[in-house]
């Protein structure tokens, strides 16, 4: 067993316990506020950042970060609190282990989703194996099904740029 088994192993036990807990229309939610976060915040900072400059004297260069943070987290709040309310819906419909198992599952595929993508980044630019070495890769019973999972799932996802 390698470290990145038990990197893997970690993030599947923290999976099941966040999964279960927030069940699958939270993970959804907490998923498309991400989505929205970063393609909204950018639009509504630029209304953010007048009214922000009339209540603070500061520079724009702290405000218009600021803006686009504060932004994003009230994207964050809209939908957490809107997969809140179909939560309690759910859980009223007396589908909430549905929900939970569903949310495990989900979970799941998001970080293993997020670490195989990592990790053929990685491969792209460490052609040496800096990073992750041979020996990891080759000893790890978890590298070889992780390590494709990004590109199964997301198959126009191409890191096609030169090693250097």
């Amino acid at each position: 067993m390698t470290w990145f088994d038990i990197l893997i192993y970690i993030v599947v036990i923290y999976c099941v316990f966040k999964g279960y807990k927030t069940g699958l229309i939270k993970q959804l939610a907490t998923l498309a506020g991400l989505i929205a976060g970063a393609i909204l915040s950018g639009q509504i900072s630029s209304i953010l950042l007048p009214v922000l400059q009339g209540k603070s004297h500061s520079s724009e260069y702290i405000l218009a970060p600021l803006s686009y943070m504060l932004a994003f987290a009230l994207i964050m709040l809209a939908f957490y609190l809107l997969g809140t309310l179909i939560q309690g819906v759910i859980e009223a419909a007396k589908m909430g282990t549905l929900n939970r198992l569903a949310g495990i599952v989900l979970c799941l595929v998001k970080w293993m989703l997020a670490i195989s993508i990592v990790i053929n980044l990685i491969g792209k630019i460490d052609s040496k194996h800096y990073i992750i070495s041979e020996d990891t890769i080759n000893r790890s019973k978890m590298y070889k099904y992780v390590q494709p999972f990004a590109p199964h799932i997301v198959p126009f996802l191409k890191f096609e740029f030169d090693k250097e």
